[in-house]
């Protein structure tokens, strides 16, 4: 685990690092819980050992401390092939075929319940974008589930601009975008 930062809020020292491959159980376990307090249509469980093998990109998944323990992650995909999501993604976020190597989705960020309104969601996506800007990349593109008004609130408070409405995974998604 590498440290990326540390942060003072509601009083509150929280600290972030960039997880490894290796480590992607402590994300498994953290994001699970997470999803018990989260409506199903809003997040669900990753294929854990996909992720895996495609952890060795661009990509990144950050993990929040708090008192040592991981209360939230955020992660960051960047595409490295051209496959069927890439394609629907393409459409979606309306991205031109020069800037889909410039573009990372904001692939989710979620925070233990016990910790929510601490303005960490805020926070994890600056955090998303500083990384892009340090490899290079020019966009960001974050999707949200029309009822979470929680997300869509930070998403707009942080300038990304609504493209699209679409599917991904049989869900309803809300398409943001925003160069960084």
């Amino acid at each position: 685990m590498k440290y990326i930062d540390s942060i003072k809020l509601n009083n509150k020292v929280f600290k972030t690092y960039k997880i490894n491959k290796q480590e992607i159980h402590i994300f498994k376990k953290l994001h699970l819980k997470i999803l018990e307090d989260t409506p199903k249509e809003f997040d669900y469980p990753y294929n854990y050992n996909k992720l895996k093998k495609d952890f060795d990109f661009k990509s990144a998944i950050f993990l929040t401390y708090y008192k040592n323990k991981p209360i939230a992650y955020s992660f960051v995909y960047c595409f490295k092939e051209e496959n069927k999501f890439k394609n629907i993604f393409k459409k979606y976020c309306k991205i031109s075929k020069k800037d889909m190597n410039l573009t990372a989705e904001f692939a989710g960020a979620g925070v233990l319940k016990s910790l929510r309104g601490n303005l960490l969601q805020d926070y994890l996506i600056n955090l998303r974008e500083k990384y892009l800007k340090s490899i290079n990349y020019k966009y960001s593109v974050i999707s949200a589930h029309p009822d979470n008004i929680y997300s869509k609130k930070n998403i707009l408070k942080n300038n990304y601009k609504l493209v699209s409405i679409g599917k991904k995974d049989e869900n309803i998604r809300l398409y943001f975008k925003k160069q960084i």
